[in-house]
C-alpha cells in the first residue's frame, strides 16, 4: 500500500442565498471567481511543486493539489509567516493575497484545507479574514537574528551561564559576552579557558540596543569551524524548497558514509542539527529534521537533540506528530 500523496483542496461550497455550487451547473459569476480562485491556486503550487498535479471535480467546485514530495509544511510555513509580515519565497505572496482577496471580498462560502500525515489542517482562517496579507513590514526598528561564527581567545567567566570572547577586529579588540542558556554548555567552553575557541552563535540586535549573542555550538579548530559555515551559507543561499533537499541529502550523505565509524557520523550529524536547534528556526526545517533522523532518535548521541527538535516543532506547530 503506497503512502497517502499531500493534498491542498480550495472548494467553492455555497454562493450567497445558500445555493449549492456544482461544476455542472454555474452561472457567469460562479465561473468568474472560481476560474480566478484556480489561476492564482495553480500559480501559487507551481512555486512549491512543479511536479504536482491538480484536479478538479465535477460534484462540486472544488479543486485539489497533489503532491508526492513533502512540500505542504513549507507552505503552511510560508502562509503563518505572511500572516505575520515575514518574508517568503518571491511569488508567493502575490499569489496569496490574490486568493485571499478573491475569498474575503466575496458572498461565497468556501472551505480550504490541507491534508498532512493523515492529518486534514483547515486553513480558511487564513483566506477568509480581515487580517490581509501584506508586504514584510520594514526591518527598521525591529529585531533581526542571525547566526554567526566566531573565533577568538576565552576570557575572563563572569556568570554560570555565560562565557566571554575576546574577538581581534580593525579597531583593536573587542570582549563580547556570550549566554550559554545552561552551565553545562558554558563548563564544555571553559575547558579552552585562555586558548582560542571557535564557536557559533545567534546574534540578536536591534537598532537601539546592543547586540546580544547566544550559543550555539563550539568546533575543534578553525577547519572545523569553517566546514560548518560553509554548510550553512551553501543552506541559507538556495530557495525554501532546495534547502530543505539540500539539507536531507547533507544528513544522509554523511550517515551512508560507512568509511567513518557509526558514532563518528552521528556526531558530525549532531553538530549540524544544532545549527537547527534554537528559536530562529522555522517549522519546515524542524520537520525536515525530524522526518529524515526518525530511525536515529534512540541513539545516545542524537536523543537529546531530536527530542529538542520535537519539542519545538510542537510548540511552533501546537501538533503532535
Amino acid at each position: 500500500m503506497g503512502v497517502e500523496k499531500e493534498s491542498f483542496t480550495i472548494a467553492i461550497k455555497k454562493a450567497n442565498g445558500n445555493r449549492d455550487i456544482k461544476l455542472t451547473k454555474m452561472t457567469l459569476e460562479d465561473i468568474e471567481i472560481f476560474q480566478s480562485v484556480l489561476e492564482s491556486f495553480k500559480n501559487l503550487m507551481k512555486l512549491y511543486d512543479s511536479k504536482c498535479t491538480i484536479n478538479v471535480f465535477e460534484s462540486s467546485a472544488a479543486f485539489k493539489s497533489e503532491h508526492d514530495q513533502p512540500v505542504l509544511h513549507i507552505v503552511q510555513d510560508d502562509l503563518e509567516k505572511a500572516n505575520n509580515r515575514e518574508q517568503i519565497r518571491p511569488g508567493a505572496l502575490r499569489e496569496m493575497i490574490k486568493i485571499q482577496s478573491l475569498i474575503s471580498n466575496s458572498t461565497y462560502e468556501f472551505e480550504v484545507n490541507m491534508g498532512i500525515r493523515d492529518k486534514v489542517i483547515p486553513l480558511k482562517n487564513y483566506f477568509k479574514t480581515e487580517n490581509r496579507f501584506k508586504n514584510p513590514a520594514s526591518s527598521r526598528g525591529r529585531a533581526l537574528n542571525k547566526i554567526i561564527f566566531i573565533k577568538g581567545e576565552l576570557r575572563a567567566l563572569d556568570e554560570s551561564a555565560n562565557i566571554n570572547v575576546c574577538l581581534k577586529t580593525p579597531n583593536g579588540e573587542e570582549v563580547i559576552k556570550i549566554n550559554c542558556e545552561s552551565r553545562l554548555k558554558a563548563r564544555n567552553v571553559r575547558n579552552y579557558y585562555d586558548a582560542e575557541v571557535f564557536v557559533s552563535v545567534i546574534k540578536h540586535e536591534t537598532p537601539k540596543t546592543a547586540p546580544l549573542y547566544h550559543f550555539i555550538d563550539n568546533y575543534r579548530d578553525d577547519n572545523d569551524l569553517q566546514k560548518f559555515k560553509t554548510f550553512l551559507n551553501e543552506y541559507q543561499y538556495r530557495q525554501r524548497d532546495d534547502r530543505y533537499l539540500f539539507l536531507i541529502n547533507e544528513l544522509r550523505t554523511i550517515l551512508m558514509n560507512n568509511t567513518r565509524e557509526f558514532n563518528d557520523r552521528l556526531l558530525d550529524v549532531k553538530k549540524h542539527v544544532l545549527l537547527f536547534d534554537n528559536d530562529i528556526s522555522n517549522e519546515g526545517e524542524l520537520f525536515t529534521i525530524m522526518t529524515t533522523l526518525q530511525q536515529y532518535d534512540q541513539e545516545d548521541i542524537l536523543e537529546s537533540t531530536l527530542e529538542s527538535i520535537y519539542k519545538r516543532l510542537q510548540k511552533k506547530t501546537k501538533m503532535n506528530f
